[in-house]
């Protein structure tokens, strides 16, 4: 009974029917502002243990249409933000190393099916990966082990890094916007090389630490200090090898969002044929002109 009592106390403190003061109703906000009035407002309702509101589509299009957002503008922007899954805050470790995945989205101005294509061209062609489940709106990719799928990339000499493919999983997603325009997000699960720069740097400062202590019992601070400088020594390279890698993840989805949207324009790459051909071409061009 308190507690039933306690929440419609809560509800009614917060009810939408309160009037505010006729000064503020007269004041104009921009879309920024309204923004973070709303978020600090949220925040404050959270403080006050009272759940978050959620709104639907409708309610959101008439938030829109009140400060001023033009209802295509808003469309794209929510299948930008569904394509792109459920995101959450990143944490130190998150900005320290990487995320447990990376996304990259982009609005491909194409039919559905022309850019469900078109991923899987590039998926299957330039990264060497295969469709392991098929999903709505999308479909999750894994590293294609076939024989044909290894010599195949194994002979474009100097060609991309095929990062996608070290990844422990890829999924894609496309959100239509309209008929002819659609939000892409491609989807990389970094958890595996973010588990290990947390395993390697925990295993690093453990070993520091029992050095360190073994120094000062025995001690040496001078050898303490050595100790100290190679843990931050190795820290670092972890820390800088885990962000590299989580940077080439990036590039690789930039390039796979790139070549979706200009499949025409997408690079062939340096295979055996190719610089075969360069050499011939390259021998022919020398002769004449010894």
């Amino acid at each position: 009974m308190t507690q039933d009592y306690e929440r419609r106390r809560r509800e009614q403190q917060y009810d939408t029917s309160a009037d505010l003061p006729s000064g503020e109703l007269a004041e104009r906000l921009s879309a920024a502002e309204a923004e973070r009035v709303l978020r600090r407002a949220i925040e404050h309702q959270s403080e006050a243990d009272v759940p978050a509101p959620t709104i639907d589509v409708p309610a959101l299009e008439r938030v829109a249409a009140e400060v001023g957002v033009d209802r295509v503008h808003l469309a794209r922007a929510l299948a930008e933000i569904r394509s792109e899954g459920a995101t959450g805050d990143y944490s130190l470790v998150d900005r320290l190393l990487c995320p447990d995945r990376i996304v990259a989205s982009a609005v491909v101005e194409r039919p559905q099916t022309q850019v469900e294509a078109a991923v899987h061209e590039w998926m299957t062609q330039h990264e060497g990966l295969r469709l392991r489940a098929p999903e709505p709106n999308g479909g999750r990719w894994e590293k294609d082990t076939h024989l044909l799928t290894r010599l195949r990339l194994g002979l474009r000499l100097g060609g991309r890094a095929h990062t996608l493919r070290r990844a422990r999983g890829v999924t894609h997603r496309v959100r239509p916007i309209d008929d002819d325009e659609q939000a892409v997000a491609i989807e990389a699960d970094t958890s595996r090389e973010r588990a290990l720069g947390v395993a390697l740097l925990g295993a690093g400062t453990a070993a520091a630490a029992a050095g360190g202590a073994a120094a000062a019992i025995a001690g040496e601070p001078g050898l303490a200090l050595g100790i100290a400088g190679g843990w931050a020594a190795y820290s670092t390279a972890v820390i800088l090898g885990i962000r590299m890698w989580a940077g080439r993840v990036r590039d690789a989805l930039g390039r796979a969002l790139d070549g979706i949207r200009h499949p025409g324009l997408s690079p062939t790459g340096t295979g055996l044929p190719e610089q075969l051909e360069r050499l011939r071409r390259d021998v022919w061009i020398w002769r004449r002109r010894t």
